[in-house]
C-alpha cells in the first residue's frame, strides 16, 4: 500500500489558493483570524523545503487537515511556462496500488468539490465567489493527485 497526500474536504479551498498564490505571486489565501483580509504574499513564498510547506500550512490554518505521509522525505516543486509540455509520470507503485483499491471497490474516487461542480442542473447558476473557490480546489487537486 502506498500512502499518499490526504487533503480533507474543508481544506481544499485553502490549499488551492495556497498553491495559486505560489503560482502567481498574488495571495489568495484568507487570513485565518481575519477571512476578510489576505494572508501577505511575502509570507507565502513557493516553498522550497517539505519543512517550509508544513510552515505555511500552519500559517494558513489547515496543517493538521493535510496529511502528508511520514514516508515523504523529499520536496519539488516544478513551473513551467505554457509553451512547455510537462508530463508528469507517477511512480509506479501509486499506479500498481490505484489499479489493486479500484478492483476491490466499486466507486470511482471523485472529490468533495466536484459535486459542486456537477451539482443538480435544475440549482442556481453558480456565483462568481462559488466559481473560484470551485477553480481554487481544482487546481489545487490537479497538483498533488497521482493516479487516483
Amino acid at each position: 500500500m502506498v500512502d499518499r497526500i490526504e487533503i480533507d474536504a474543508t481544506a481544499e479551498v485553502t490549499w488551492g489558493y495556497l498553491v495559486k498564490t505560489w503560482a502567481t505571486g498574488t495571495s489568495y489565501v484568507p487570513d485565518p483570524d481575519d477571512k476578510k483580509k489576505k494572508i501577505p504574499v511575502s509570507r507565502l513564498p513557493v516553498p522550497r523545503t517539505l519543512d517550509d510547506l508544513k510552515d505555511q500550512l500552519k500559517l494558513c490554518g489547515i496543517d493538521k487537515l493535510v496529511k502528508i505521509p511520514a514516508a515523504v522525505k523529499g520536496f519539488a516543486v516544478v513551473q513551467y511556462s505554457p509553451q512547455t509540455l510537462a508530463l508528469r509520470l507517477p511512480p509506479k507503485a501509486m499506479i500498481e496500488a490505484s489499479e489493486a483499491r479500484l478492483a476491490k471497490k466499486g466507486a470511482y474516487p471523485a472529490r468533495a468539490f466536484m459535486d459542486r461542480m456537477y451539482a443538480d442542473p435544475s440549482r442556481k447558476a453558480l456565483s462568481t465567489e462559488e466559481k473560484m473557490e470551485i477553480h481554487a480546489a481544482r487546481i489545487g487537486d490537479y497538483t498533488i493527485t497521482s493516479c487516483i
